[in-house]
């Protein structure tokens, strides 16, 4: 007979691990719940994740409890909660200590506000995106971004003042892409919320879900919170996975008329039916909605832009930078700074030199005799005269200091003469 699941409530009052005291129920999910607690040792406050005994299956969910515990000890960014150590009850039910948030999920937000104005939109993305990011630099994907796990947090500032800092949550159903001792989830079993699966994960072959299909759960999220409504619907579950895998998502510029264009572009792409059409990364993503070119292309063009100055320079380009304009050097401009050397010797070797024609030369006005520059012969006459006077003074130095010497050794020598 199976363990019975005991209610959220019945831990209230309870004392973890003999330290952490359950003062009341923050919330709960379909593994277990999070407690407001104190540490005793500490004196303050924490959140508490414990996952309850299920009965069957409880294994795979205490498995998948400690491989986000691993996964999240990782992750420090301040985007992502921290969690601060993990343990086990006597009876061993397992829990996470983590940091207490204050403020409330987007989930609670939307339902209050429906939708969020562009700016408010961005920011959150931003600060989800950049969380991702360092968790896909480490190899981990998410794979359940939904508004309930993207808390908006309220943090208090050094002047008093409080400010919103977003913190994405439960990674309870993240994997480490790149590590194949990592268990993966069972196949036929999708992962995430339904409504903000990718196409690859209504497969039901968790393999491949990744960090693309973050990419394209962040999208979902984000077409969202901009309309108000959902891209794919349906009155059943089945007909959203039909939906997600084969409709397009209704026009979001016919839903937000004044969106700027690029941003309902990047929504597109990154909500693309095939992976290889979305973006390479989040990060790309989250610029694309800035208006910003992806990464990769900005630092491409940082490269070719040095690349064009250095033969700018080669080629005596005034610019040669990409600039448009008079004095701009393009591709093929630069191009053929090298080309036309090489066809000029290359003709220089096949062709016979043309003999100049002969011609008189025409007299020169007074303007360009005075630009002309002096003669060789002038040159050199000059340079003898200098070298000449060096010479009269170094004989002349030499004979003074001979005279000197001379007089040192031999001193004046008196005649006596008889009176």
């Amino acid at each position: 007979m199976s363990t019975p699941s005991p209610t959220a409530s019945s831990f209230v009052g309870r004392v973890l691990a003999d330290r952490y005291q359950i003062e009341s129920v923050i919330g709960t999910g379909g593994m277990g719940a999070v407690y407001r607690a104190r540490d005793q040792q500490r004196d303050v406050i924490v959140a508490i994740k414990v996952i309850h005994q299920l009965g069957p299956g409880t294994e795979e969910h205490h498995r998948r409890f400690f491989d986000e515990a691993l996964i999240i000890g990782e992750l420090f960014h301040p985007n992502i909660v921290q969690v601060i150590g993990f343990d086990r009850e006597k009876d061993g039910t397992p829990f996470l200590i983590m940091e207490l948030l204050r403020g409330k999920d987007l989930y609670d937000t939307l339902q209050e506000k429906g939708q969020l104005p562009l700016q408010k939109v961005l920011e959150i993305v931003r600060q989800v995106g950049s969380a991702l990011h360092a968790a896909h630099n480490l190899g981990v994907a998410h794979r359940d971004i939904k508004p309930s796990n993207i808390f908006l947090s309220r943090q208090a500032s050094s002047d008093g003042t409080e400010t919103e800092v977003v913190k994405v949550v439960d990674f309870g159903l993240s994997k480490n892409v790149d590590d194949p001792a990592m268990r993966s989830t069972a196949r036929g079993i999708i992962l995430g919320t339904v409504e903000y699966v990718s196409p690859e994960g209504t497969t039901g072959e968790s393999e491949h879900v990744d960090f693309y299909s973050d990419q394209w759960a962040l999208a979902v999220v984000t077409y969202r919170m901009l309309t108000g409504r959902l891209p794919f619907e349906g009155k059943s579950p089945l007909q959203i996975l039909a939906a997600i895998q084969k409709q397009p998502a209704p026009s979001i510029k016919s839903l937000v008329p004044d969106l700027p264009d690029y941003v309902a572009t990047a929504i597109e792409r990154a909500m693309a039916k095939e992976k290889k059409e979305r973006f390479l990364s989040v990060q790309d993503f989250v610029r694309a909605l800035q208006g910003l070119p992806p990464l990769s292309q900005s630092l491409s063009t940082a490269a070719d832009a040095r690349g064009g100055a250095r033969i700018g320079r080669r080629g005596n380009s005034v610019s040669g930078v990409g600039l448009s304009g008079p004095g701009a050097s393009t591709a093929g401009d630069r191009s053929s700074n090298f080309v036309a050397p090489i066809a000029e010797a290359a003709a220089s070797q096949t062709a016979p030199a043309a003999k100049p024609a002969e011609s008189s030369p025409a007299p020169a006005t007074p303007a360009q005799k005075e630009a002309r520059p002096p003669s060789n012969q002038g040159r050199n006459m000059a340079l003898v005269a200098v070298a000449m006077l060096v010479v009269l003074i170094l004989a002349f130095v030499m004979g003074f200091l001979l005279r000197r010497h001379n007089a040192a050794n031999n001193p004046p020598v008196t005649l006596l003469l008889p009176r």
